[in-house]
């Protein structure tokens, strides 16, 4: 009777041994794919941060430029105002018959 109950409580252990083994694979496995996926996300985060700062030294530099081409315009549109006013000067004392 020793032996059968030795081999009763064996194959209890071992059947306690089993589900014990898959109930940790079974909480294993969602983790590993949650580590997982956590590193692809922050993957894809820092290749974002770097885009980002691309985009933003292009977007710098292109509003540098249109700053030097605003300033240059407002230069030329004072000095196209002013050739306009030499013109109406001129124009003017044309028919007057000053020239």
């Amino acid at each position: 009777m020793v032996s059968f109950e030795f081999l009763g409580m064996m194959a209890v252990a071992i059947v306690t041994l089993a589900s014990l083994i898959g109930v940790v694979f079974k909480c294993y496995k969602p983790i590993e794919k949650l580590n997982i996926s956590i590193v692809q996300l922050n993957s894809n985060i820092e290749m974002l941060l770097r885009s980002s700062n691309t985009h933003d030294k292009r977007l710098n530099a292109h509003s540098s430029k249109i700053d030097e081409i605003n300033q240059k315009l407002w230069e030329h549109a004072g000095a196209l105002d002013t050739h306009n006013a030499r013109i109406k000067q001129l124009e003017h004392e044309r028919e007057r018959g000053d020239i």
